[in-house]
């Protein structure tokens, strides 16, 4: 992520807390030193174990755009969030059909913000900014609209007997009285709040989506600032699961503040590590992505058993994993023939390793989106 990509997502910007009512300190065991536990590299060829293209079977109806998330269902389908609405697609890239449609009718949503399943994965939740939007998860009919009370939300997690955990969004230089938690559960007919979590604590920029699907099918809430903690959210309640430390390259708490303002420019460009976006996971294996000096992003693989790792960087802002299952990490690419015709220094590790293999495997040019699903064995 270079610092023009960045400073345009931040056009959007919304500031969130987070903390978490009732934890303590985390065990030496559930802190992760990335910078400390991982090697450095700018070659993943002998990291990467296969590559395999799934083309996303687009035609002249729609275009993806820039996907902001990506779930999967329990047949393998992958739901994707694109620009401005949400697209249905089977493991091999066969397009199934939207999920809802753009509108304000029944059935209709503006701006989806965020799409996760319920907790049973029966239904498909799609969150904007008064509430949520209900569908069946094998057929996509629309079953019922939730209006919530509160002003504006910013994601959606499942919660149990169909109720919902909004993610609820601290505007900036709020009252911090009128914020004392970020998470607020509501059942299912939207009554509530009845219950509160993750006390409010400190700041972040929202760059994308907070939360991610792991792939046992339940979810992330990604670390947001502050206390640097990845939970994970099961049976409707979040958890602390692994907290970061990148030492004194850690941004210091405060830091987006210069005397006294607000100053985003050298927040961001700053030698600091400033956040973790994308994570994602296999049964042994964890994926993200952080914001590193000069807003260059830096992706860590992690073995979880071994507490050790690869990182490189991405100074061209190309890669992105949205997704995982039980055995490997899916990137979504737009145009993959575009790639091939930057140089090696245009590209990041990955897309590299992704370049080649496509050359290899003798595949015929496409200009379809596509999948590319990256098993890495380190």
């Amino acid at each position: 992520m270079n610092l023009k990509y960045a400073f345009a997502l931040m056009l959007s910007v919304a500031v969130v807390s987070q903390g978490c009512s009732g934890v303590g300190k985390q065990s030496d065991d559930s802190i992760l030193r990335p910078l400390e536990q991982t090697v450095e590299t700018d070659d993943l060829s002998k990291y990467v174990e296969s590559v395999e293209f799934i083309f996303l079977k687009e035609d002249s109806t729609f275009h993806l755009g820039d996907p902001s998330k990506i779930i999967r269902d329990r047949k393998g389908n992958f739901i994707i969030l694109g620009s401005g609405d949400i697209r249905r697609f089977a493991p091999d890239g066969e397009y199934l059909g939207m999920v809802g449609r753009i509108g304000r009718g029944p059935g209709e949503y503006a701006n989806p913000g965020d799409i996760a399943f319920s907790e049973d994965m029966k239904s498909v939740l799609v969150q904007d900014r008064s509430g949520v939007n209900v569908y069946d998860a094998e057929s996509c009919d629309f079953i019922k609209r939730v209006d919530l009370p509160l002003n504006e939300y910013d994601g959606v997690f499942p919660s149990e007997n169909g109720g919902f955990l909004m993610l609820v969004p601290v505007p900036m230089m709020a009252d911090e009285a009128s914020y004392k938690e970020v998470l607020y559960k509501f059942d299912s007919e939207g009554k509530g709040p009845i219950d509160s979590m993750i006390p409010a604590k400190d700041y972040t920029i929202t760059l994308v989506s907070l939360s991610s699907q792991s792939h046992d099918g339940n979810w992330f809430l990604r670390p947001l600032n502050g206390e640097w903690v990845l939970y994970k959210i099961e049976n409707g309640k979040p958890a602390p699961l692994y907290d970061f430390d990148f030492g004194d390259l850690q941004v210091p708490d405060g830091y987006i503040y210069n005397a006294g303002r607000f100053d985003l420019r050298r927040f961001m460009s700053s030698k600091y590590y400033k956040g973790i976006l994308y994570v994602q996971d296999t049964d042994d294996q964890l994926f993200f992505t952080a914001i590193g000096p000069e807003a260059n992003a830096v992706h860590f693989v992690y073995d979880l058993d071994t507490r050790s790792g690869i990182r490189w960087t991405d100074v061209a802002g190309v890669s992105r994993i949205l997704s995982s299952d039980d055995d490997g990490f899916y990137a979504y690419i737009e145009y993959l023939t575009s790639y091939m015709e930057k140089t090696k220094e245009e590209l990041d590790p990955l897309s590299c390793r992704i370049v080649s293999e496509y050359e290899r495997q003798g595949i015929a040019p496409n200009d379809n989106p596509l999948l590319v699903k990256v098993k890495f064995d380190l």
